[in-house]
């Protein structure tokens, strides 16, 4: 259960400390453990992927023993998930199954039909085993088709005009009194559709194999530094805004072509279904767009600048896809950008879905994603010795 694997977990760790501490002093603290407990382990990892890759013999025994290679890859992925002192090694072995079902010629389409079944469940799986195998699935790029076409059934698109109508806002004066913030329903409808052109434009012609993905990126950096330098209390000019929009499609489409060009090309190449392939690609919802082109001071009129906001997103909404693409605009106009969470493997999980995209812009030592508590630490930091503030 999860309480035992966390047990288990604090007990290594403890473990660990008392070598360090203790080390030079084998008499007071042996440190065979290290050749014991943790070889133990190590050894029941790899038993566990020995059995799952011989049921990957051949394309007939994978069909059949379906259900005895989900039982040892959700045993791993409990290991992966609640065990962080066995992550990495149990993370290698879990991929050089999933390299060695890719090197089969019937090795993607299994996988992503078994993908599936991780992600989705049935009424026979309990929450748990239901949270380990989306955490497993999350967690390896094998399977990034299926967490693009799931995420593209579940997330509802509204038409833009509908979303607009229901994005409201409020400025707060004071403790204790508010005001309406005005919204140009109709700047904004009019910048989403920019984008939308400008973004259809650029995937559709640098997605093709072989296309020329630095000529894209020069592209948004030399419109970038048009904008730049930028003050966050500065209003921005009818001009800079225009920009905006196209700086985001840009980025967006940069994004969907690193995440899932591939898998588009290669349904492609095979003579598979347009529609198909249309949902392999991650590509970013409505809501996503305006809340960023909102953000970034489209349908604000005149009132308009990087100034403090809170913007409030609803579950399911896709606020990773948001800040990341938040951070790669911010980053790419000169600021550095610090996003916080409560948790570090979502953290970990939100970086890493943008990381390489920040890597292409050459952004990356501009953006840091940290748990809040990491950024409270680093804030006090700063401020130089906490004994002498």
């Amino acid at each position: 259960s999860e309480r035992r694997y966390k047990d288990l977990n604090d007990s290594i760790t403890d473990l660990k400390a008392m070598e360090s501490c203790f080390k030079s002093y084998p008499e007071i603290f042996s440190t065979s453990w290290n050749t014991g407990i943790v070889k133990a382990i190590e050894s029941e990892i790899d038993l566990l992927g020995k059995k799952a890759k011989a049921c990957l013999s051949s394309h007939a025994v994978a069909k059949k023993k379906v259900g005895d290679f989900k039982r040892c890859f959700l045993q791993m992925g409990s290991v992966l998930v609640e065990l962080p002192s066995f992550k990495a090694f149990t993370r290698h072995e879990m991929s050089n199954i999933l390299d060695s079902c890719l090197d089969k010629a019937w090795g993607h389409s299994f996988l992503f039909e078994f993908g599936l079944s991780m992600q989705k469940g049935d009424d026979s799986t309990d929450d748990d085993e239901k949270r380990i195998a989306q955490m497993t699935v999350a967690e390896f790029d094998h399977f990034k088709e299926v967490l693009t076409m799931c995420w593209n059934q579940e997330t509802s698109q509204k038409p833009v005009e509908d979303v607009v109508m229901d994005i409201t806002g409020e400025n707060r004066m004071s403790s204790e009194s508010t005001e309406k913030i005005y919204i140009d329903q109709d700047e904004l409808i009019e910048n989403f559709k920019v984008y939308d052109t400008q973004y259809k434009s650029l995937l559709g012609e640098y997605i093709k194999p072989g296309a020329d993905l630095p000529d894209l990126v020069k592209k948004v950096k030399n419109l970038a530094k048009k904008l730049q330098p930028i003050s966050c209390d500065k209003m921005w000019t009818d001009e800079e805004k225009k920009h905006i929009p196209v700086l985001l499609a840009g980025v967006f489409s940069l994004f969907t072509i690193l995440k899932s060009g591939a898998s588009y090309n290669r349904i492609e190449e095979a003579g598979g279904s347009s529609t198909f392939g249309e949902q392999l690609l991650m590509k970013p919802h409505n809501i996503q767009v305006l809340t960023l082109l909102y953000m970034f001071g489209c349908g604000k009129g005149p009132q308009s600048s990087l100034e403090s906001k809170l913007m409030q997103i609803r579950t399911g909404e896709g606020k990773s896809m948001i800040l990341g693409a938040a951070a790669a605009m911010l980053a790419l106009l000169g600021f550095r950008v610090r996003t916080v969470c409560y948790s570090e493997y979502l953290s970990s999980r939100d970086f890493r879905l943008f990381e390489e995209v920040f890597q292409k812009f050459g952004v990356l030592d501009l953006v840091n994603y940290s748990k809040i508590t990491t950024f409270a630490e680093d804030s006090t930091a700063s401020k130089g010795n906490i004994r002498d503030l």
